[in-house]
């Protein structure tokens, strides 16, 4: 069973107690919770203590706890049975069964997913190591949970043995396009929020690791780039009433299939899940439109490996009409990505 426990403030009060309440809208910003997101669905967890809370007593963990702190480390503790959660003022501390504290942590996942978004990087690097070619596809905004959904609307991906995923927290596009393309987590690369754009210096990122290999590197965006990257990209822009972004950026694929190391980087997932919900028709639409796409790529790549990773998922949102998903927390829905890895012959 797949648990995350995304951990925010938890006000002072001096009465220790646990107890569930509903969770029903969109928290962008800190609150008295800790939620909870299990197969049965969202609850939320108030805790009102000055006393310990032992993890255990919060999660059904079979095998490991990841913890995920604030600045996007990640941790896995084997030794979850004696761990406690502690506040810390307006923050929340990890401490391990052996004493080892994690300060102000985001949030907890029981039992997370083995593949992490940073073995992209690892993939990529063996590849070109070996002198093969490498595509990487980024869909954004391609949750877990929404692959599932709507996974008979994508059979060529669905046949390709995808794998669930830990994308990198905050589960943002420029926190997780900065992961992917280095292998780093944001405490390394130095990514954090959207307002962060340049990578830290000494972090190199997949273009510049590509050109040192020797290959011929095209890395195809939507209108603008979410951060700053060692090589331009062929931007790809909408046209009114004719195109759409991914349009676009298909239209530009095709025309740089003959690269060494290419990568593309669809939008319109993530666009159609903010405005509709993640659930929602729009949301398939584009799905089965981005399946037919990646066939199309794959099935005229050539000789090479395909790479299919998302950065981040959505959750619903109930109390904005105008933006009905939503990515920023510790969420089975946010956190969870699809992973997909394969040879083109």
């Amino acid at each position: 069973m797949l648990i995350l426990i995304p951990l925010f403030m938890l006000a002072a009060c001096t009465e220790a107690m646990v107890e569930t309440v509903d969770n029903t809208a969109n928290y962008r910003i800190g609150r008295e919770a800790i939620g909870v997101v299990d197969v049965n669905g969202t609850r939320e967890l108030t805790v009102q203590s000055l006393a310990d809370v032992a993890v255990y007593d919060l999660l059904n963990v079979t095998h490991h706890v990841t913890i995920i702190s604030s600045n996007g480390l990640t941790w896995r503790d084997l030794n979850y049975e004696a761990a406690l959660l502690r506040r810390n003022g307006n923050s929340i501390d990890y401490i391990t069964g052996d004493g080892v504290i994690f300060n102000n942590i985001a949030g907890l996942i029981a039992d997370a997913p083995e593949v992490s978004i940073t073995q992209v990087y690892d993939y990529a690097k063996y590849f070109l190591g070996n002198n093969e070619r490498v595509m990487i596809i980024l869909i954004d905004g391609w949750g877990w949970e929404m692959f599932q959904y709507f996974r008979h609307l994508q059979p060529f991906v669905s046949g390709k043995n995808p794998q669930p995923a830990l994308a990198a927290y905050p589960p943002i596009t420029p926190v997780g396009l900065a992961t992917i393309i280095t292998g780093q987590l944001p405490n390394v690369h130095g990514i954090n929020s959207r307002n962060d754009r340049m990578i830290n210096d000494g972090v190199t990122d997949i273009f510049a690791l590509a050109s040192d290999f020797g290959r011929r590197v095209v890395y195809v965006q939507g209108h603008t780039n979410p951060i700053g990257t060692s090589i331009m990209p062929i931007f790809s822009l909408a046209v009114e009433g004719r195109y759409r972004t991914d349009d676009v950026v298909f239209a530009n694929a095709k025309r740089n299939l003959d690269a060494d190391f290419l990568f593309i980087h669809f939008h319109g997932i993530d666009d159609n899940a903010h405005a509709y919900g993640p659930y929602a028709v729009e949301v398939g639409e584009k799905m089965a439109q981005l399946d037919g796409y990646i066939n199309y790529l794959a099935d005229n790549w050539g000789v090479g490996n395909v790479i299919i990773v998302a950065d981040h998922g959505l959750h619903r949102v109930y109390d904005n009409p105008g933006r009905l998903g939503d990515h920023f927390k510790v969420s089975h829905e946010d956190m969870i990505v699809p992973f997909v890895q394969f040879r083109v012959e």
